[in-house]
């Protein structure tokens, strides 16, 4: 049984095996690899290489049973790589979309751009204001719009994978300072090359973002045109002066305000500068008032001339007569003669005759106020007058002799002025101490030191204040050249007052005049909430005093006036 079986058996084994093994090889032989493609950014199925395990493939076709490496590579793609396991029946891996490859664009413009477009098949990107920018970009071929003020740019560029591309746009431009002579001159420029630049304004002008090369500049003025041929260069400014073929003519008049005709046509009003094209002219200068002056004059190319005219008044003359007739005569009103003069004069200015005139008058009225200045006894300012005429008449009898009356006035004046100076200071002593009770027992002193008054007054407060210090309690000043000061000092039992005057008797010599009172207890003493009052102290003197003691009294008193001026460093 066992030998009958075993036979079999085995040949079930191996027909299974065989049955499976072929089994095998038909689904191994089956098995395909299915996918299908699209790239980033464009339509349709791209053109592309891949490979299975390292053997080139492509999709649906026989791809084994297992674990294999799928490995896609399109142009204008990222690789894809991707472990598949293949098994009966095959993979389908749906759709796989490659990513698209990129390169960077650095793009740099001189001098900055106002609007920047960069074009291709698949993206385009708009920049404004650019000076500079980085742009990420699928690879491809490009073109790059550069808009400037006055031109647009059209460089390709061509970007690869994963690569920068560095782009710099100078178009080369520059800047033209146009000025003309004269100016506010119009102007057309047009560029000849390159094509397609067109500016119009007026002189003076400075036209940037130009570009270098050849233009034809038209420049015209009034009744004036000129073409000039324009080259620019891309280094620094461009300048271009265009000088017209006038002439310059300055027109002034005396008196101002005058019009200017040629025919009828109004060129100005004096003071004016007229540029005007060549040729024969003949001006009219007219004012009201004033007599009409014709002026013929050739210009030539570039030529500058100046004018300057005296009108002549039809005032003048009417004016100079009531000069003459004002000026002389009895009833003779100089006011009126200088002002009728001074008409004439700014009708005819620099007139020889209305000058000599009017220093007659005027030599006239500086002696009549002298007269009168004296009459008034302003003795200066008559002084001052024939000074005034004199200059005008240096040998003048009158005038001479007015001014030696003068100068004797001049010196009386001064020495009453010195006599009073001299004596206001005591003047002004004895009215202060007249006021004060007591002052005709207490003598007046009397010192005289060098220099200003303010110098010694303030060496005399400063003294003063030295201890024991006396109390300054006003100080006058009624007078600039005087000062007067009151002070006082109080002591247990006693108390002092004294005034001192201060004053400038001539230009280096100060007098000063002082009184000094004292006074001690009475025998009447009264305490307030001051302290003692003023009833509660007796003069110290020897009207006061008993006969026994009055000779001491006198010798303090002698003693304090003696401590007093020694304070004072009064001599």
């Amino acid at each position: 049984m066992n030998s009958t079986i075993r036979p079999l058996l085995c040949w079930f084994v191996v027909s299974l095996a065989l049955l499976l093994s072929r089994n095998h090889q038909q689904q191994e032989q089956q098995a395909t690899l299915q996918f299908a493609l699209s790239l980033e950014g464009q339509a349709g199925r791209p053109f592309y290489h891949a490979e299975l395990g390292g053997i080139p493939f492509h999709a649906g076709a026989h791809s084994g049973l297992g674990r294999k490496q799928l490995r896609i590579e399109a142009n204008d793609a990222e690789p894809f790589v991707t472990n598949v396991f293949v098994g009966y029946g095959g993979k389908n891996l749906g759709l796989i979309r490659l990513a698209r490859s990129r390169g960077s664009l650095e793009l740099k413009t001189v001098p900055m751009a106002e609007r920047v477009i960069i074009e291709g098949a698949e993206t385009n990107h708009i920049f404004t204001q650019v000076s500079s920018q980085s742009i990420s970009l699928p690879t491809g071929r490009y073109k790059v719009r550069a808009h400037f003020a006055r031109l647009t740019t059209e460089p390709e560029v061509e970007i690869a994978a994963n690569r920068t591309l560095a782009l710099t746009i100078d178009p080369g431009l520059t800047k033209l300072a146009l000025r003309s002579n004269p100016t506010n001159a119009e102007f057309e420029l047009q560029s000849l090359s390159p094509a397609g630049v067109t500016v119009r304004s007026n002189t003076p002008v400075t036209i940037t973002d130009l570009p270098a090369g050849e233009y034809h500049l038209r420049i015209w003025r009034e009744d004036y045109d000129k073409t000039v041929p324009v080259k620019l260069t891309a280094t620094g400014t461009n300048e271009l002066h265009v000088e017209f073929d006038y002439a310059k003519i300055t027109i002034k008049s005396e008196p101002s305000g005058a019009t200017i005709r040629d025919g009828k046509k109004l060129l100005g009003t004096t003071p004016v500068a007229l540029t005007l094209p060549t040729g024969l002219y003949r001006l009219a200068v007219a004012k009201e008032g004033f007599f009409t002056t014709n002026v013929a004059l050739s210009l030539s190319a570039n030529e500058d001339r100046a004018i300057e005219l005296s009108l002549l008044s039809e005032a003048y003359v009417s004016a100079l007569e009531r000069a003459r007739n004002s000026s002389s005569g009895f009833f003779a009103d100089l006011d009126q003669a200088l002002a009728a003069v001074n008409a004439a004069l700014q009708a005819r200015p620099g007139d020889e005759t209305a000058l000599a005139l009017k220093q007659g008058i005027t030599f006239q009225r500086h002696l009549r106020d002298a007269r009168e200045f004296r009459r008034t006894r302003q003795i200066g300012r008559a002084l001052d007058e024939v000074e005034n005429a004199l200059k005008l008449k240096a040998t003048d009898a009158d005038a001479l002799a007015l001014k030696r009356d003068l100068e004797k006035d001049r010196q009386a004046a001064a020495e009453a002025q010195a006599q009073v100076r001299r004596e206001l200071p005591r003047k002004v002593f004895e009215e202060a101490v007249q006021r004060l009770p007591h002052h005709d027992l207490f003598s007046s002193q009397e010192s005289k030191l060098a220099g200003p008054v303010k110098e010694v007054r303030d060496k005399i407060i400063e003294a003063l204040g030295r201890n024991p210090a006396w109390n300054v309690a006003r100080l006058d000043k009624p007078d600039d050249d005087v000062s007067v000061i009151h002070a006082d000092i109080k002591g247990f039992g006693s108390r002092q007052s004294a005034v001192v005057v201060v004053g400038q008797t001539a230009d280096n010599e100060v007098i000063v005049y002082f009184k000094l009172w004292t006074f001690t207890l009475g025998s009447n003493i009264q305490i307030g909430l001051s302290g003692l009052s003023d009833s509660s102290f007796k003069p110290l003197h020897s009207s006061y005093a008993t006969p026994l003691s009055a000779p001491s009294v006198e010798r303090r008193r002698l003693r304090e006036i003696e401590e007093f001026k020694k304070r004072l460093e009064l001599p």
